[in-house]
């Protein structure tokens, strides 16, 4: 196992961005998914798409390239189902309504010396 997937000890909910928007005007995500990471809650530099530098609130490791304007959050998934029961303001399948959730706005991907594996990192602001 390589020190990549061995870093990789938390978990964290994905929802990612789809093409297109319901009949509300908002934009569609695909189903939560429960992905393996590493979630610092520190402020980190990225480069966004137009070349600036710019600050992110979290930098999260995880095992695919996620799109940005996709949705994370920390936790898992049966954590988000046991706070749905909870609290009907809660939609599982709606990312705007978990407390807490965050908005993938850079990414970066760095392989390995030997390049047979990325790392994978998401910059999210809350």
């Amino acid at each position: 196992m390589s020190l990549i997937t061995r870093m990789r000890r938390q978990t964290c909910v994905y929802w990612e961005i789809t093409p297109g928007f319901d009949k509300f005007g908002k934009q569609q995500v695909a189903a939560p998914v429960e992905l393996a990471c590493r979630w610092e809650d520190v402020l980190s530099e990225y480069t966004n798409e137009q070349g600036t530098r710019q600050v992110a609130a979290c930098k999260v490791f995880v095992p695919l390239q996620i799109p940005l304007g996709s949705y994370i959050w920390k936790g898992t998934l049966a954590d988000l189902q046991a706070a749905a029961s909870v609290d009907s303001t809660i939609l599982v399948n709606d990312p705007a309504t978990v407390p807490s959730v965050t908005t993938v706005v850079g990414t970066e991907v760095l392989p390995n010396l030997k390049a047979t594996e990325n790392l994978n990192i998401a910059y999210s602001n809350k």
